[in-house]
């Protein structure tokens, strides 16, 4: 089946299929956010954007904060935080509940 057919049938627009990425790979700017996150487990992205500043890599803030929550979604701070953010949510009401209430 030609392509103009299959988007006809799917009803897609050919430009969307034909469409091919021209973003540039992040992965030297992702490797230094991620070293930066790594030393400093405090630090947010507008904190870790004046770091990376001041090590001469400079870029966007709206883009740091994009590769800084695709950082929170993988492995690198949802996993070493998971404990953290488990216990804040929790809270210390939970521990004040006694199994014979439950």
């Amino acid at each position: 089946m030609s392509q103009r057919r299959a988007c006809e049938v799917l009803a897609v627009d050919r430009s969307s299929v034909r469409y091919r990425s021209v973003r540039s790979d992040d992965a030297s700017l992702r490797e230094a956010m991620k070293m930066m996150a790594s030393e400093r487990r405090r630090f947010g992205y507008r904190r870790i954007h004046v770091m990376l500043q001041r090590q001469g890599i400079s870029m966007n803030l709206k883009k740091l904060r994009r590769l800084y929550r695709g950082l929170w979604r993988r492995d690198l701070i949802a996993e070493a935080d998971a404990a953290l953010i488990k216990a804040r949510t929790l809270g210390p009401s939970v521990s004040r509940i006694l199994p014979a209430q439950l």
